[in-house]
């Protein structure tokens, strides 16, 4: 009876239907009553006091964008891709003449609008490259893991055929050899957890 090629063989099957199993996640802008089929047109405000006019107005520029990024960022699912801030930063625009700023106390105060255009095809685009960084992530998890449980499961068929060849004579040995694979098997898991 082979029951090494067995051993070797089931891990496969099942990290093969783990890896070919794909989870559908449809994400929607946040802003209700808008058509899925429609562009996303957002428009975010931010406000701010600065030393300056002009330091005002950017730190109002930058509450501003970051209220968008949050708003897209923050979905459910959130998105996770790197390259999210940059990709939405690249479709923002400030609103034509709405930067508006107020002097109280002769500290100023700038008020700026900015908007976020995309079409349903960058939208896509955007989730699409946030499932594609997921997916890596997964494989990255599961990959590792499943090593660990083929060197698992090939240390006890060996030691198995071992034992039942050779009769139980180099038992003492093959459980020390077969402790210490348990024990480099479970400090790689500790250091995958952990890392």
């Amino acid at each position: 009876m082979r029951v090494v090629p067995l051993i070797l063989v089931a891990p496969l099957c099942v990290a093969g239907s783990l890896l070919a199993r794909t989870q559908v996640v449809t994400v929607q802008p946040k802003s209700p009553g808008k058509a899925a089929s429609a562009d996303i047109h957002e428009t975010f405000t931010g406000t701010a006091y600065g030393e300056t006019q002009d330091d005002a107005i950017e730190l109002a520029r930058s509450k501003a964008q970051r209220q968008a990024i949050d708003h897209f960022v923050m979905q459910r699912p959130p998105l996770i891709w790197d390259g999210t801030e940059d990709y939405i930063r690249k479709h923002m625009t400030d609103v034509g003449s709405t930067v508006e700023v107020k002097t109280a106390e002769k500290i100023p105060e700038a008020t700026v609008k900015v908007e976020v255009n995309l079409t349903n095809a960058e939208y896509r685009e955007l989730i699409q490259k946030d499932r594609q960084h997921r997916s890596v992530e997964r494989h990255g998890i599961i990959l590792p893991i499943f090593l660990v449980l083929v060197v698992l499961l090939g240390a006890a068929g060996v030691y198995h055929r071992i034992d039942e060849a050779k009769h139980g004579r180099f038992s003492r040995w093959l459980r020390g050899g077969a402790v210490a694979v348990i024990g480099a098997a479970g400090i790689g898991i500790w250091l995958l957890v952990t890392s």
